[in-house]
């Protein structure tokens, strides 16, 4: 399934600006290429300094460079804009524009995050596409699957603000190191809440550790009081972690993780898009 649902996020369709224009898209890319460099050395080198940067220090330095990427994008399209007296085509560039501003911010942190644990931006792509799956075959609007994909993409984004030594962990990790890693959400909030651009997200990345019955955190919703985007990443994040972490000592089995959804279902994980990712799971054995 892992294959299929990366395929098909992978094929999302891209819309490109009308006319001769040169494309905001390519852009932005050349801004964020630009300054990539800076991002990844100085997140680096600070991180490589114990107790040199707090967390809100990391959560500043990632918007404030966010901003430079994204103003160095903006700065092409409003000169490719300035160069076109076309009403139409500023229109479209301007719509185009907003687009990528907002992917350019999910770039650099998702980029800060791959510097800082491979394996947790990995685990957050994979979750990204197989949550993108789930809300297209429930029937959630279009207009929202990118959102979803989206706060699939950055829900962890809050372990930038955990010690190396906790995310790097194999063992089993103390009471201490499992309430570090519960504030995570916490984290990712506190990064995203400053830019506009993600309002739509947060809840997402803020709710999808709660569970259905009320028992998860950060503050115990329960229902229908999740956001929707969240109850759909948290059936994505346990079915990518079932597939990654070993369980006593072993991968669950496909008939191990099937029973484990279905036996959740209505205490951790939604009733009703439960049995979606089920399908999806059945579906990925026979095709």
């Amino acid at each position: 399934m892992h294959r299929q649902v990366m395929e098909a996020a992978g094929s999302r369709e891209r819309h490109e600006c009308p006319g001769d224009a040169v494309n905001s898209r390519t852009w932005m890319a050349v801004g964020l290429a630009g300054t990539m460099p800076l991002i990844v050395t100085v997140y680096l080198v600070s991180a490589a300094v114990p107790g040199a940067v707090t967390v809100r220090t990391h959560i500043v330095l990632l918007m404030m460079v966010g901003l430079l990427a994204a103003a160095v994008g903006m700065s092409f399209v409003r000169a490719a804009m300035a160069s076109h007296d076309v009403p139409e085509l500023e229109e479209a560039l301007a719509g185009e524009a907003a687009l990528e501003e907002r992917a350019g911010y999910a770039a650099v942190l998702a980029e800060a995050l791959r510097a800082k644990d491979t394996r947790t931006f990995e685990h957050c792509e994979r979750v990204a596409a197989c949550a993108r799956e789930i809300a297209l075959e429930a029937g959630v609007p279009a207009e929202q699957i990118e959102s979803i994909w989206m706060a699939g993409l950055l829900h962890d984004i809050g372990m930038i603000g955990l010690s190396d030594r906790v995310l790097e962990k194999r063992g089993k990790l103390t009471e201490e190191d499992r309430r570090r890693v519960s504030l995570h959400p916490v984290i990712g909030r506190h990064i995203l809440e400053p830019c506009p651009v993600f309002s739509d997200i947060v809840p997402g990345v803020y709710h999808h550790h709660e569970h259905y019955d009320g028992s998860g955190y950060p503050l115990r919703l329960k229902g229908d009081e999740i956001p929707l985007a969240a109850r759909i990443i948290a059936l994505a994040d346990a079915y990518d972690r079932m597939n990654e972490l070993p369980v006593h000592g072993h991968l669950l089995s496909l008939s191990e993780q099937l029973s484990t959804i279905e036996e959740q279902a209505g205490s951790w994980f939604d009733p009703v898009l439960s049995p979606v990712l089920i399908e999806l799971m059945q579906d990925s054995v026979d095709t």
